[in-house]
């Protein structure tokens, strides 16, 4: 009977794949987060090498080890420092991860995240990718003045379409988290006129996230900007593992795709729900593990009308003994 359980074990595990899921700016943004990572040594190793790489083609000291124990700054230098400190965050934490000796089948970003798990899969290396999201935060300073939003509905987002009136205000969702939770980006003007036009009398709640706009057109400039920089940086022929991206809701698989992926990441919406079901859809079995630190994604998935009994979720840097094992 035991043999039986042990083969039955080893055939789930066979069958499974874990897919490595990278978050965007929120897998530090709260400060208790943040100062627990920061107690690993490889994020303190991974934040001061980041520290260092800016500072040689800069000649500027962003103090990053010190933002890791401080309270957020609302301004862009405080994202700058948000961006990078993910940054290095999260590549640190899956190379603990890896080193524990965990397997890894699929990797999946959002929004910054897509930046990480570029690293990971050796599409760009570490001191490229940090000088790519310095110049994107450098950049980001000279667009439109705008602002990103989250917005929380009681009901799916299909059954609110006239209400919201996203379109018609000049508006787009940024990130489309889930059904019922998603970011819009737009114009400073075009946030406020929404606001109080829709928002306040529909009683839709949102909460402002960033005072500039993400994954939106008004970020075109960025994107073009930045695009010989992208081609110069990414080795697309030479990935370590298959690529899901939230730009197209798919796997990527030609060497076009992983680069324009990088591209149109800036400027475009990021389909998260759509790219979930289309793995799910590809596999069986899949075991969804949260690189972290916050677990945002794993949420955003509880969150999704899904056949729960083809998945698992595991939200590693937060389970207490490998926070230990980590520390050691």
């Amino acid at each position: 009977f035991n043999n039986w359980i042990l083969r039955l074990e080893l055939l789930k595990l066979l069958i499974m794949k874990t897919i490595a899921l990278f978050p965007g700016t929120d897998a530090i943004e709260k400060a208790e987060i943040r100062k627990m990572a920061f107690q690993m040594k490889s994020v303190k190793a991974k934040v001061t090498l980041t520290e260092q790489i800016v500072f040689k083609h800069t000649g500027r000291s962003l103090s990053l080890p010190d933002y890791m124990t401080q309270e957020n700054e609302r301004s862009l230098q405080g994202f700058q420092k948000l961006v990078l400190c993910s940054l290095a965050t999260q590549v640190a934490i899956f190379d603990s991860y890896k080193k524990s000796g965990y397997k890894v089948d699929v990797v999946m970003g959002l929004s910054l995240g897509d930046i990480a798990r570029s690293v990971v899969s050796n599409i760009v290396n570490y001191e490229d990718a940090v000088l790519l999201l310095y110049k994107f935060t450098e950049l980001g300073a000279t667009v439109a003045p705008g602002a990103t939003m989250q917005v929380f509905l009681e009901k799916p987002i299909h059954e609110m379409e006239e209400t919201l009136q996203l379109e018609a205000s000049g508006l787009e969702i940024s990130v489309l988290q889930n059904d019922h939770f998603f970011l819009i980006a737009g114009g400073m003007k075009e946030i406020k006129n929404w606001i109080g036009k829709i928002a306040t009398p529909h009683q839709i709640k949102y909460k402002l996230m960033y005072p500039f706009p993400l994954h939106c057109k008004l970020m075109d400039p960025v994107s073009k900007a930045l695009a010989d920089d992208i081609d110069k940086a990414c080795k697309a022929d030479q990935t370590l593992y298959p690529i899901f991206s939230t730009v197209f809701a798919k796997e990527l698989k030609e060497q076009e795709e992983i680069l324009n992926d990088s591209k149109l990441n800036i400027n475009s919406t990021l389909r998260f729900t759509d790219t979930i079901k289309s793995i799910l859809d590809k596999y069986k079995k899949v075991k969804f593990v949260s690189i972290g630190p916050a677990s945002t994604l794993l949420k955003f998935i509880e969150k999704m009308d899904l056949n729960v009994s083809n998945i698992e979720m595991e939200d590693w840097f937060l389970n207490t003994k490998n926070i230990d094992g980590l520390t050691s």
